[in-house]
């Protein structure tokens, strides 16, 4: 049930969820075994009670102490967001949500922001000029770019003269991928695919996956055989025209069948 996921633990309703689910699975398959299986004569029937409930005590228990621990604790990675978008957004959510990220982010600059604008208590400075004295001032440890650079001589010129702080820098969906795992689907566009998908590497999986659909089919369509009749008999008494339905398809490359 993904309980070992660190996002999950921080993702109290989510985890309490997942935790229930799991003890009522793990509770149920222990009745099965110990009750049901004719090759053991243990039926610890009190025993088995009070076991999972314990456990159900405890586990709880020692997760909030873990969850409050590093919480309070865990050294935090200061950094700085470039740009201000609808991801930005995204990745602060991620980052408060989640405080075992060990990651606090201190300012965001914004060449667009208005004067004294803020944004879930982050405040947001326009001059972007004023970038090296802010990671002197702040401590900043990564950079992460929510605009492209390219898009200012500017900006590119400070960001390439910030090298010598020896601080780190991501794109803004580099950096969200690393700490959640996930892509964010504004970043998704063709320029993504272009650069992730290298179609060229995938000819041993392909062939593999094609000989894994082709055998299950098979096994998929002896199964089921048996049935067929039956099928086509509801079929034809309740619905009108053929009880074999035909369309032409477009797949992979556009190629019809």
């Amino acid at each position: 049930y993904n309980l070992y996921n660190l996002n999950l633990t921080a993702n109290r309703a989510k985890f309490y969820r997942s935790s229930l689910q799991s003890f009522i699975v793990a509770g149920l398959i222990s009745v099965i075994y110990f009750y049901i299986s004719p090759h053991t004569q243990i039926t610890p029937k009190t025993n088995l009670v009070i076991f999972i409930a314990i456990f159900i005590i405890v586990f709880l228990l020692w997760r909030r102490v873990y969850h409050l621990i590093i919480k309070s604790y865990l050294p935090k990675e200061k950094l700085a967001i470039i740009g201000f978008s609808k991801q930005s957004r995204a990745l602060i959510s991620e980052i408060n949500n989640n405080p075992h990220l060990g990651c606090r982010i201190t300012f965001i600059l914004h060449p667009f922001a208005d004067d004294n604008q803020s944004y879930e208590n982050i405040p947001i400075f326009k001059n972007i000029s004023n970038l090296h004295e802010l990671i002197n001032k702040k401590n900043i440890n990564t950079l992460v770019l929510a605009i492209d650079p390219g898009s200012s001589e500017k900006l590119r010129s400070i960001l390439f003269s910030s090298l010598h702080f020896k601080i780190n820098f991501y794109s803004l969906p580099e950096f969200y991928e690393n700490i959640t795992g996930k892509i964010p689907i504004e970043a998704i566009n063709r320029m993504w695919f272009l650069q992730n998908l290298n179609e060229g590497r995938k000819k041993w999986f392909a062939g593999i996956k094609r000989f894994y659909d082709l055998v299950a089919a098979i096994l998929i369509l002896i199964i089921t055989l048996p049935l067929w009749l039956i099928i086509a008999i509801a079929i034809k008494s309740n619905s009108q025209g053929p009880i074999f339905f035909k369309q032409i398809r477009a797949g992979k490359n556009k190629k019809r069948f």
